[in-house]
């Protein structure tokens, strides 16, 4: 990577002016013989300064040397605890009884003596009772106010923070912002005051519970999920019309307040890391609800509060949190919208707050109690509305039928009319979708497995049955006794041996003639994947324990596997390796794809063990790599939620890096050409829908008719890539799988 050359082609990618960035950055990303990083670059890594394209071509600078990570490293330890105050919360990794320690923080007691009999203690004039609260910065305290004959709260900044000018401040900067906002969802602000040197300030003890304290309890319904988001975005509302932005809406920071009279409201509380509107270069908030601007250090306004109260939403509604807290879960994600514990009624509302670009959110929180679906009305209403309309119904007919007088005698009648017929436009009617050529229907709690070459289907029974068909016509083709349930299995290349792995882990192959056991082939896999590949089809493939190792026949002997670990590409100072996170075979080919700890993708020749090429992958939280995906030999792709990143395979010289946008987020992705993809993701509906799309277009020209089923994953046949027909395969929840039948464009 060299600097300025690097990032004008980084900045060509992102479709980004380069000049500008150019001229700004340049002196960042001035560089030597080696392509180091210069010290200024370094620092504002570490404080979350660098935006996307900048950062994608620091962070791959990074991957490749230890010297700049090791620099990095050195610095992110240097920065004061007040900034890593700020970017911390009591729901992040670092523990609390380490950050206590590590600065000397005192016992949680109160620094005065007792004003009165059961005291534990005192605050100026503030008599404490008991302790209702503690952060990483604070103790909030429940105390009486003997002068007013108030019961109160008080918030106390911990006594060892009180000399860090910096936590002072932003102590201090809470106090103002709530004391700046006046709404009936905030709580107010009594006085600020200090104690022996340590700042305070007081609120009015508010009785309730925390929202994350009622949803530990489980999710809430939809009635009480409407009242507090409405009540929340109004409190969002009257913040963000002082020119402030919460920065961290989570349900420890929501309190449901219960009145004199029994009734219950949502208020927002901890204004700590508020800022002012398009305030920047802050990555405060809480993990699991920070926006991906928010992650970056980039300009915030309302939106990042829009995507924090989505969360919030999202787990009222189903009790999980909306974004798992392991890496590992990425690439089976559901993303929230579409998941399926979500009422239909709320799909728009979420889709809209948890869009991952700020300018697809509501601007404002008028527009988000807008999308707030109305409240439903109760059954006992509408059964007595239905029943009322019924009788006056039935009143009508016998009136009309019994009781209706005739025509008085010699009354003229009235003459018949008929009214004109008026002609209809025609109904327009949506295209059919693309039907599948063949549907095989599975079980659905039981893996399927196609061939590379794409004729033979395989698909677990219960009991450990494993049939295999036919998809050129669906005829079976045999069955395969593998003596207990599979977990996961894989066809080689023409269908003639089928490897699975049981529930316990052991992995056993067998010949699909005659069902035998394929002797010499002795695995274990506890978690991870395996498949096949290699030019010849032979090579076996496994991921276990973030190793990755290739078998073959040994040539000497028949009844002889041999097996190979594929190195790990070393990623430390010291050479230590990163486990493999995910890998991706190339069919007919000898190369291979692999992640190595979700940081970088390195591709491999199996056959002669040789690293080609190492590719770092973008490493912000809310970019992680869903799925590892070659498009042909010369092309491997990383899918990201709406990002496709396409890398050149070259051993040496410069490599080409194409960079674009999927119309939405994929749940699944595949090629189905070499311009040509096709993607699940949710479209609006009950299940999320299948289209095909054209690269680097922002919409999909063809929708392929699922027969309502959710499609769980996607893969192609790779000869069909080149030769006709070109085929899709639609692994779905109720255990079918679809085969579609790709037309040429």
């Amino acid at each position: 990577m060299n600097s300025e050359a690097g990032f004008s082609h980084f900045a060509e990618m992102k479709g980004v002016p380069s000049g500008p960035y150019l001229l700004q950055m340049g002196e960042l990303l001035k560089t030597g013989s080696r392509g180091c990083l210069c010290e200024s670059a370094i620092k504002k890594l570490a404080g979350g300064e660098i935006p996307d394209p900048g950062l994608s071509l620091c962070l791959g600078h990074l991957a490749s040397c230890p010297d700049c990570s090791d620099r990095l490293d050195r610095e992110l330890r240097s920065v004061t605890f007040a900034e890593r105050l700020a970017r911390s919360s009591a729901e992040d990794d670092a523990p609390l009884e380490f950050l206590e320690g590590a600065f000397a923080a005192p016992e949680d007691s109160p620094p005065g003596p007792a004003l009165g009999e059961g005291d534990l203690g005192s605050i100026g004039r503030y008599r404490i009772t008991g302790l209702i609260g503690r952060g990483l910065s604070a103790l909030t305290w429940a105390a009486f106010e003997p002068e007013l004959d108030r019961h109160v709260a008080v918030k106390m900044l911990r006594p060892a923070f009180a000399a860090d000018p910096d936590v002072r401040s932003a102590f201090l900067m809470e106090a103002r912002a709530m004391a700046a906002i006046h709404h009936e969802g905030i709580v107010p602000v009594h006085t600020v005051d200090e104690a022996e040197g340590v700042p305070f300030l007081v609120m009015p003890l508010l009785e309730g519970e925390s929202l994350g304290e009622r949803l530990s309890r489980g999710p809430l319904n939809r009635r009480e999920a409407r009242r507090i988001t409405l009540e929340v975005a109004s409190a969002l509302r009257a913040a963000h019309a002082c020119g402030l932005v919460h920065r961290d809406v989570k349900p420890s920071n929501i309190w449901i307040r219960r009145k004199a009279d029994g009734s219950e409201s949502a208020m927002l509380l901890d204004f700590g890391v508020a800022l002012p509107s398009e305030a920047g270069g802050s990555t405060s908030g809480s993990a699991g609800y920070k926006s991906p601007e928010q992650s970056l250090g980039a300009p915030c306004d309302p939106r990042t509060d829009c995507f924090a109260l989505g969360c919030v939403v999202f787990e009222m509604l189903t009790g999980r949190k909306a974004w798992p807290s392991s890496q590992a879960d990425l690439a089976k994600l559901t993303l929230p919208a579409a998941d399926p514990a979500v009422p239909t009624a709320w799909r728009p509302l979420l889709r809209s707050l948890l869009s991952l670009d700020p300018a697809a959110r509501p601007a404002t929180m008028e527009e988000v109690a807008g999308l707030v679906p109305p409240e439903a009305r109760p059954w006992g209403a509408l059964v007595a509305c239905g029943l009322m309309l019924a009788l006056m119904l039935a009143f009508g007919v016998g009136w009309m039928l019994v009781w209706k007088p005739g025509p008085r005698p010699g009354a003229p009648s009235a003459p018949e009319t008929v009214a004109p017929e008026v002609p209809r436009p025609p109904v327009a009617t949506a295209p059919a979708g693309l039907k599948p050529r063949l549907v095989l229907r599975g079980d659905p709690s039981m893996p399927a497995a196609v061939s590379s070459d794409g004729k033979v289907l395989a698909m677990a029974r219960s009991g450990g049955l494993v049939e295999l068909f036919s998809t050129d016509n669906g005829k079976p083709l045999g069955a395969v006794n593998t003596q207990g349930p599979v977990r996961h299995m894989a066809l080689d290349f023409t269908g003639a041996v089928l490897v699975t792995a049981n529930p316990d882990g052991k992995v056993t192959a067998y010949k699909t003639d005659k069902g035998d056991v394929l002797p010499g082939f002795d695995k274990s896999l506890s978690e991870g994947k395996f498949d096949w590949g290699g030019a010849a089809g032979d090579s076996f493939l496994m991921l276990s324990g973030g190793r990755l190792t290739v078998s073959a026949p040994d040539p000497k002997n028949s009844n002889k596997w041999l097996e190979r670990a594929i190195p790990n590409p070393p990623r430390t100072a010291d050479n230590k390796p990163r486990p493999f996170s995910n890998f991706a075979i190339c069919p007919n080919t000898n190369l291979v794809a692999a992640l190595v700890n979700d940081q970088s993708l390195s591709i491999h020749d199996v056959a002669a063990m040789r690293l080609i090429q190492v590719q770092p992958t973008m490493r912000p939280a809310f970019k992680q790599v869903r799925q590892v995906i070659w498009k042909n030999p010369a092309t491997c792709a990383m899918v990201y939620d709406r990002q496709v990143v396409e890398v050149e395979i070259r051993e040496k010289g410069q490599r080409e890096i194409a960079i674009w946008e999927l119309p939405r987020a994929a749940l699944a992705f595949a090629w189905v050409g070499e311009a040509e993809f096709a993607m699940v993701s949710d479209g609006g509906g009950k299940v999320p829908t299948l289209a095909l799309g054209r690269r680097g277009k922002r919409e999909t020209h063809t929708e392929l008719d699922t027969g309502g089923a959710w499609v769980e994953s996607l893969a192609w046949i790779p000869a069909s890539l080149t030769l006709a027909p070109r085929s899709l395969v639609a692994y779905c929840r109720d255990g079918s799988a679809r085969f579609y039948t790709i037309p040429a464009r």
